[in-house]
């Protein structure tokens, strides 16, 4: 409940405070003089990102054991998307890993596990996508080296922490039972032994070499992708002035604002990244507006319509629950 109000709150303010003083009728012209080849380009840019997703998510399971059918988790990822967009607190990777399961039979704790890594390799990568353009127009956003050292420095030391439990795991995992033995759990601790080691089973491939740099160098190609997303809207409202560069700092900076509570679809966080981005390239408040609803509908509009379409036809915990012979191709 807590967490809920506080994403109320902060979706209202940002919103709030992104909004403030804008012209709709400005909005409303520059969306209506978007480029649709561009916009287009920039909605068929997500088939390689998510089809990367379902890749790097089996390199990371690999390591643990079969990760299933490429189509299952290809589906799975879209539909855990769709959920985060509709769901408070991230649910919809509740979702994802419950198709999976029921799709191809992956242990959930494994799946959870590898999600986990997935996360630290995409805020690693952004990071690093960020110090390009914070080298060139990120400081005149306000993003000082205080920032961009803080953010380094947590990021580090959450990367530090995995790499630790992967090569401790079944260490930290009967440390969870004894603990849940010593706050009068001892009948659940074994269920929290296993759970826990299931858990960080999903980070073996940390502690493979040849697994980790594979997943790395998806994620790359993922992040890589993503940029060429914003850049093509960007392109499509005649905001030529960002470039390249520009458009990793928006995706950047979007991206990190997802980690702020929220209502679902990370309304408010996602539209005040946006103008903060744009803030160094004197760009019209309309149009500044305009970027931000056009890469957020286009985004997660998608993710919604694909991802629910997988999950009807599954028939998915988002809608009932899923059999184990489903048929995905």
């Amino acid at each position: 409940m807590t967490r809920l109000v506080a994403g109320v709150v902060v979706t209202v303010a940002l919103l709030a405070w992104t909004l403030h003083g804008v012209s709709w009728s400005a909005v409303g012209h520059a969306v209506a003089g978007a480029h649709p080849g561009w916009l287009l380009l920039g909605v068929l840019t997500l088939a390689p990102v998510f089809a990367l997703r379902a890749r790097r998510w089996g390199t990371l399971l690999s390591a643990s054991g079969d990760p299933g059918p490429f189509a299952a988790r290809h589906a799975a990822v879209w539909i855990g998307y769709a959920g985060n967009c509709l769901l408070p607190a991230s649910a919809g990777e509740i979702a994802r890993v419950g198709a999976l399961r029921a799709t191809a039979g992956v242990a959930p704790g494994a799946a959870f596990g590898a999600i986990v890594a997935e996360r630290m390799l995409d805020a690693v990568v952004v990071f690093l996508l960020l110090l390009w353009p914070w080298t060139a127009v990120a400081s005149d956003a306000g993003l000082t080296a205080f920032h961009v050292t803080l953010l380094g420095g947590t990021l580090l030391a959450g990367a530090v922490g995995l790499f630790i439990a992967a090569h401790r795991a079944p260490a930290f995992a009967r440390l969870a039972g004894r603990i849940a033995a010593a706050v009068g759990l001892a009948k659940a601790a074994p269920r929290v032994e296993r759970l826990v080691g299931s858990l960080l089973g999903g980070l073996a491939a940390l502690r493979r070499p040849r697994l980790f740099a594979r997943a790395f160098a998806e994620t790359v190609l993922l992040w890589v992708c993503n940029a060429g997303l914003y850049w093509a809207v960007l392109l499509a409202l005649g905001l030529d002035g960002p470039g390249l560069p520009g458009a990793v700092l928006v995706l950047s900076l979007t991206a990190f604002s997802m980690a702020l509570p929220s209502t679902p679809g990370f309304f408010g966080p996602y539209e005040a990244a946006v103008r903060v981005a744009l803030a160094p390239f004197a760009i019209a408040h309309g149009s500044v507006v305009a970027c931000a609803l056009t890469l957020h509908l286009l985004i997660f509009g998608t993710c919604i319509v694909v991802g629910l379409s997988f999950a009807a036809r599954l028939g998915t915990p988002l809608f009932r629950r899923a059999s184990p012979d489903t048929d995905i191709r």
